[in-house]
């Protein structure tokens, strides 16, 4: 090691001034260069992706029990590098996939999905596929400090901060934490020589110099770092010219960047700006390290920093640059009205490119002149597309969001939900909606058990800031035919949407016609094409030479201009050369005077590949790539014969494509083609292509494996219910009660409620309950879960509707019976009717004690919590102390149960509700420090309840301002999961007579005065 005099390094002052008022009006970008503890645990926070040592160890524990463990010991104690020698010893050992794995493993500690040890899960990881989910489900993630402010600085001041960034690190956190700070990245990944350069695209663009660890080799041991990558250089050199470049938590091992940089500073023509780091307040350079900096130490091109912390020195600069954003916004003009002529302003808020379903791909536009000239000059801010099935009430949507992204519309950004004509499912798009205008702020488990009423004004509040149009794709199950009206929570945002003052368009479409006498709202009613339009639309597809305008004129009498059946026809003329459309009408007219059969007589064409890739899809309760589609066939079909089929099935219009950018096209079938195929085959002709579906099905769970928790995306939550409902179609009935109950706990927990009741619902009516409830283990347990669900959804009749089946079945005085009265108890409690909810309790408690029947089943908790609402705390009390004494949990200094936060909100509202207030104010305290380490769903909800609760003892107690702050915290916490309960919080704060101006004081004021109060004793 080399010595540099502590004289020669600056400080983090002067880092700081450097890069905020030093750089201020200079219009010069920075470069940062950061490496792993980046984004590795912190001394406060255990979760991240494994650093250099962790990795390490992770390798040690691969090896632990083996007869290699010794000598990768031995090696480790020879090396001056372990990280790297481990991973030479690794590879050498069992090659490059399991070096692979451990990647893997050591990024997905960042996740909040895995949980899992890994040496109990056998070093296992997820497939690819799997892990690019977990990938944009950008809120999973645990972001470290530093990089969480590194995201911002990139969001709020792009132009200096937000152009590229270059690490050496394989995980994705970067990118997630510029995404979730409402920004833009992308990257390139670079493993072997490349040209980063090349590339264009908008937002930040990440640099990955060492690879990625997904769909891309790491380099780890020191001769993959070393190796030559000249035009790699070269673009690094060209990237640190005219910047200012920050080596920020980066080792300094002998790589391309180190490389490019010896080259930058050895080069006398050139005028760098380098601030090198490092983490040490004495640090020690070797000796290679310090021979490459020399000659820009030497010309004053690069600057030392010693003391240099990521997770301090990003927060501060973030928070500089967002107040300097926030001053700059304010000084700006605020009266001044835009020409009508210039372009929408682009809104604060970029949505994220995943999370929405995607409309289908239009081939062929033909007509519908009329139709999409109405939504453009309509102002109305709802528009109901309705028709016939077939009539392109979908395209029509497709074709008026791609106006939309062409920049042709007032509007930016598009939306679309894809409801499938199914029930159970509206609440659900609503919450994905939101959480997409959101930009993944607020999740399904934080608004699982908002009201409709709060989700409509949540809704709406967010459209107002994100200039979208929001399509609803076949809402047909919340249709009232007779009253030509939506049902439920759709007609309720209807009402409120079309009358609000949002910046955004929601488009709905359905069959049935409907109606509202509303001034913010119109409706299409799709009808036949013309004629013109079919022969444009034959036109296009077979050239207008090639074109009988008498037997077109025959197709449209037959199918009476209907778009589907007419596209099908054209379709077909284009894809078989002796195929004329007389030949296809006298087929489709002989015997068939009842009506087009169009769907039969193409079938009856169909080579067997192309019948059995239909049969599947039919079978497949959501789009699908090419590559699952393959995996589900490729016991019958080689891949060259799939791959003709599947292009000539979409040459026929008989698949719709659906294309995002950037990823794999998804295959689905038009719905019309859907139930062709599902209705015209038997139940027992379709349970082959089920079981092969659900054979897939049952390959992507077990891929996910360990990983099943509430923090998995959304796309692969669902793939539990979807096979459990596959398999109730199947006649898998005791199957599907076990694929329900193994994913209760993460579809529930992360707020997919709906979907559970949706395939519960199913379930159930599918149930031969008499067998079914005696031989099944998990049914009680299923039937708990469903009726809870129904229950947190105010659904209380079909909640009462099913046990009052289930009571049928249920022998009194047994201790199945116990479950039954605790359900019931549970029910009641959820409606309030407490009187009710103590009866069922205080009959399932009863019967335990008398007959002394060992069972988990157990009354006392939510009887506890119905005399506890009910007005008799001072009984309920004694329960929810459990084993501990109520002197302990009420001593300010004793850490008694102190993790357990449910245990301590329910003693402290117990005491609250008893009048005891200073006690209970000690509970409350100890439960919301508890509940602030929680990162589980309820995370938010627990918060703004223990927020109301310590509000209101505050008060009781003359603490006015305090409880001032907590009504307001409170409230900003649950602004955008539950704003009836944020509005009814900040009405108690108003009515608060406060001595100090209270409400003068910023929210971070606010903040700060509740945390300083948590922390006291």
């Amino acid at each position: 090691m080399s010595s540099i005099p502590l004289s020669a390094y600056f400080d983090e002052e002067a880092l700081f001034d450097r890069l905020t008022e030093g750089i201020s009006g200079q219009n010069k970008e920075v470069l940062f260069v950061v490496g792993a503890p980046l984004t590795a645990p912190t001394a406060q926070i255990s979760t991240g992706v494994l650093d250099v040592s962790g990795v390490t160890n992770l390798i040690r524990n691969y090896f632990s029990g083996t007869s290699s463990f010794s000598k990768l010991e031995e090696s480790l104690r020879n090396s001056s590098n372990a990280y790297q020698q481990a991973f030479e010893f690794l590879s050498g050992r069992r090659g490059p996939h399991v070096a692979e794995q451990i990647i893997k493993l050591a990024v997905l500690n960042a996740h909040s999905s895995y949980e899992g040890d890994p040496q109990k899960n056998g070093f296992s990881v997820p497939p690819d596929s799997v892990l690019i989910e977990l990938e944009k489900n950008t809120s999973a993630w645990h972001l470290t400090p530093g990089v969480k402010s590194l995201g911002e600085l990139c969001s709020k001041a792009p132009e200096i901060f937000g152009k590229k960034i270059i690490t050496s690190n394989f995980d994705p956190l970067i990118e997630v934490s510029i995404e979730s700070a409402s920004g833009k990245a992308w990257r390139t990944v670079l493993f072997t020589d490349g040209d980063p350069l090349r590339s264009e695209a908008s937002g930040c663009h990440v640099i990955h110099i060492h690879g990625f660890w997904v769909g891309s080799d790491c380099l780890h041991t020191g001769t993959q770092l070393s190796q030559k990558r000249p035009s790699l250089k070269n673009s690094i050199l060209t990237l640190m010219k005219d910047k200012i470049v920050v080596v920020l938590a980066y080792g300094g091992w002998r790589d391309i960047f180190t490389d490019s940089l010896r080259a930058l500073v050895a080069n006398a023509s050139e005028f760098p700006e380098i601030i090198w780091t490092f983490y040490s307040d004495t640090p020690e350079i070797d000796e290679e390290t310090l021979n490459f900096l020399q000659p820009g130490l030497d010309r004053g091109r690069v600057s030392l920093y010693r003391g240099i912390d990521c997770h301090r020195i990003l927060p501060r600069l973030s928070a500089f640059w967002s107040e300097q954003k926030s001053t700059k916004d304010d000084d700006s003009p605020k009266d001044v009205e835009p020409e009508p002529s210039t372009p929408p302003e682009l809104p604060i808020l970029k949505l994220p490119q995943f999370g929405s379903d995607r409309p289908p791909s239009i081939d062929h536009w033909v007509g519908r002149e009329d139709e999409i000239g109405t939504l453009h000059r309509s102002t109305a801010k709802v528009v109901s597309i309705t028709g016939l099935g077939g009539e392109g009430k979908s395209v029509l949507a497709a074709h008026y969001l791609s106006d939309v992204e062409k920049g042709k519309t007032p509007y930016v950004h598009v939306d679309w939900r894809d409801c499938k004509e199914e029930g159970d499912r509206i609440r659900t798009q609503i919450i994905s909606v939101i959480g997409r205008l959101s930009g993944g702020k607020t999740s399904f488990s934080d608004l699982s058990r908002s009201s409709e009423s709060d989700l409509i004004d949540i809704f709406i509040e967010l459209s107002r800031e994100v200039s979208t149009v929001i399509v609803l794709d076949n809402v047909d199950h919340y249709v009232d035919f007779g009253e030509s009206k939506y049902l439920g929570i759709l007609d309720k945002l209807v009402f409120k949407f079309s009358n609000s003052s949002t910046k955004s368009r929601l488009i709905i479409t359905c069959r049935p016609p409907i109606k509202y006498d509303l001034m913010g709202f119109d409706t299409i009613r799709l009808t036949g094409l013309s004629l013109g339009e079919v022969i444009q639309l034959f036109e296009n597809r077979n050239g207008k030479n090639s074109i009988d305008h008498r037997a077109i004129n025959r197709v449209f009498e037959f199918t009476k201009g209907h778009a589907f059946w007419n596209d099908l026809i054209s379709a077909q003329i284009a894809r078989r050369d002796k195929l004329t459309i007389d030949m296809i009408l006298d087929d489709l007219e002989r015997g068939r005077a009842e009506g087009p059969d169009i769907l039969s007589s193409i079938w009856g064409e169909l080579p067997d590949r192309e019948r059995l890739i239909l049969q599947v899809l039919s079978e497949t309760v959501r789009p699908e790539n090419s590559e699952t589609i393959f995996e589900m066939v490729s016991s019958k079909l080689r891949y060259n014969k799939f791959d003709r089929a599947m292009r000539s099935l979409t040459n026929a219009n008989l698949l719709v494509v659906k294309k995002e950018r950037n990823e794999p096209d998804l295959y689905d079938l038009h719905p019309l083609v859907g139930q062709f195929v599902r209705t015209n085959f038997a139940r027992s002709e379709r349970l082959g292509f089920i079981e092969i579906v659900l054979n897939q099905y049952a390959v992507i769970i077990s891929g996910i494996g360990k990983i099943v928790g509430v923090h998995l995306p959304q796309s692969l939550l669902e793939r539990f219910s979807q096979k459990a409902e596959l398999e109730i179609e199947a006649g898998k009935i005791s199957d599907a009660f076990n694929t329900l109950f193994e994913s209760s706990d993460a579809l529930i927990g992360s707020g997919n409620i709906e979907e559970y009741i949706r395939v519960a619902k199913i379930l159930f009516s599918n149930t031969n309950w008499e067998i079914n409830s005696r031989e099944i283990d998990v049914f009680d347990r299923v039937l708990t879960s469903y009726v809870e669900c129904l229950s947190l959804h105010d659904r209380f009749d079909e909640a009462e509707g099913v046990l009052d089946t289930f009571r049928r079945y249920v022998p009194e005085n047994t201790a199945r019976f116990i479950g039954y009265c605790d359900i019931r108890c549970y029910l009641y409690w959820i409606k309030k009717d407490y009187d009710e909810s103590i009866r069922w309790g205080e009959r399932g408690v009863e019967l335990k004690e008398t007959s002394n029947v060992d069972t988990r089943h157990d009354c006392s908790h939510n009887l506890a919590l119905a005399r506890r609402d009910n007005g008799d705390a001072s009984r309920a009390i004694s329960f929810f102390c459990k084993q501990h004494s109520l002197e302990e949990l009420i001593d300010p200094a004793s850490e008694t149960a102190k993790d357990d936060g449910p245990l301590l909100g329910n003693v402290g509202r117990c005491l609250q509700l008893m009048g005891r207030h200073e006690e209970a104010l000690v509970c409350l305290r100890k439960s919301a420090i508890a509940v602030e380490g929680d990162n589980g769903k309820s995370r938010a909800n627990n918060r703004g309840w223990a927020r109301e609760w310590i509000g209101n003892s505050l008060a009781e107690t003359g603490a006015i301002d305090l409880a001032y702050a907590f009504y307001r915290d409170g409230a900003e916490i649950l602004k955008s999961t539950s704003p009836h309960r944020a509005r009814k919080m900040l009405l108690a704060a108003d009515a608060l007579p406060t001595e100090e101006k209270m409400d003068k004081l910023h929210q971070f004021e606010l903040e700060n005065r509740v945390r300083a109060w948590l922390r006291t004793k």
